[in-house]
C-alpha cells in the first residue's frame, strides 16, 4: 500500500510540475500570523510582514513523516531577528522521495510602518521528476499585515509576484497564488483565524484555526481545511529560551502525518 502511494504521489507531482510550478500549501506549522503575542520564525510562511513582530532572534527546525511513509519527509529550517522597526528571515526547506523532490531556499525582510507592515521575500526552488529531469526557478512574494486595533489583525500575501523557470520550456511558467487572514483576539490567551488561500487553476481553499496560550508557556492551535475536510494541530511548550513541539495532520484518505519541531530565542517578552 505504501508503495502504491509514492507512485501516486510521483505521479501527480510529475504531472504538475510539467505544467507550472506552484505555491507550496499551507502546513501544519505555518500557523498564528495576525496576532503578534501568538507568531514565531514560522509564522512568516503565511506573511512575511510578521518579521518585524519576532523575538530578538529564532531558529527553528521542523520535520514531518507525510502520511508515516519514510521516503515523504519533510523538513524546514528557518532562522530570523527582528531589528528595531524590521525584521529578517532566512529559511531552507526540503520535502519528497527518491522519484520527486523539492528544495526551496528563501530570504525574507520585513518592516513596520506603524500600524501596517510590510513584508518581501525572494524565494528559489528546485524540482527533480524521474523520467522528467530538474527544473529550478525563482521568485518573489511580498505580504502586506495590518492592525486594525488590539484585538484585530489582518492581512494578505502574494506568492510568485514575479519570476522565471530557468531552462524552461515554453509550455511552463510560474503560477501566482495568494493568502488572505483575518485575526480576532477573542480573549487574552485566544485568537480566532480565518484564512483564505488561491492557487491558480485550483478551487480556493477556506481555513478555519484556533489557537489558544496557557500563561506564555504552552501554545495549542487546531485548524481545519473547510472544502476538504482536513484537520491539523500544533501544540508547543515554552522552556526559558526553548520550545518543542509537535505537529500532526490528517488526510482522510492517504492517512496520518505526525512531526516534532524545535524553536530556539534570545528573548521571552514579544515587542
Amino acid at each position: 500500500m505504501k508503495t502504491i502511494l509514492c507512485g501516486l504521489f510521483s505521479a501527480w507531482s510529475a504531472v504538475a510540475a510539467a505544467q507550472i510550478s506552484r505555491p507550496v500549501a499551507i502546513i501544519p506549522i505555518q500557523t498564528a500570523a495576525y496576532h503578534e503575542h501568538f507568531t514565531d520564525i514560522f509564522s512568516s510562511k503565511l506573511n512575511l510582514a510578521v518579521l518585524p513582530s519576532l523575538a530578538d532572534f529564532q531558529f527553528g527546525a521542523w520535520a514531518e513523516k507525510k502520511y508515516l511513509l519514510p521516503a515523504l519527509q519533510q523538513y524546514s529550517i528557518m532562522a530570523g531577528a527582528a531589528t528595531g522597526q524590521s525584521g529578517w528571515a532566512i529559511s531552507a526547506d526540503h520535502t519528497g522521495l527518491d522519484s520527486f523532490r523539492e528544495y526551496a531556499l528563501q530570504l525574507a525582510y520585513g518592516r513596520r510602518l506603524g500600524k501596517v507592515s510590510l513584508g518581501t521575500g525572494l524565494h528559489y526552488g528546485a524540482k527533480h521528476v524521474a523520467g522528467y529531469g530538474n527544473r529550478s526557478f525563482w521568485s518573489m512574494g511580498i505580504g502586506v499585515l495590518w492592525k486594525v486595533s488590539s484585538v484585530i489583525s489582518t492581512g494578505w500575501q502574494l506568492n510568485h509576484l514575479s519570476g522565471g523557470i530557468f531552462s524552461a520550456g515554453n509550455k511552463e511558467r510560474l503560477a501566482y497564488g495568494y493568502t488572505a487572514g483575518l485575526g480576532v483576539l477573542l480573549a487574552p490567551a485566544l485568537l480566532a483565524e480565518m484564512l483564505v488561500t488561491k492557487n491558480e487553476a485550483q478551487a480556493a481553499s477556506v481555513i478555519a484555526a484556533c489557537h489558544y496560550q496557557v500563561k506564555n508557556r504552552l501554545q495549542a492551535s487546531v485548524q481545519l481545511d473547510i472544502p476538504e475536510a482536513k484537520p491539523s494541530m500544533r501544540v508547543k511548550w515554552k522552556m526559558n529560551w526553548m520550545q518543542l513541539g509537535v505537529t500532526a495532520a490528517y488526510h482522510a484518505m492517504l492517512g496520518f502525518s505526525p512531526g516534532l519541531f524545535l524553536l530556539v530565542e534570545t528573548s521571552n517578552e514579544k515587542p
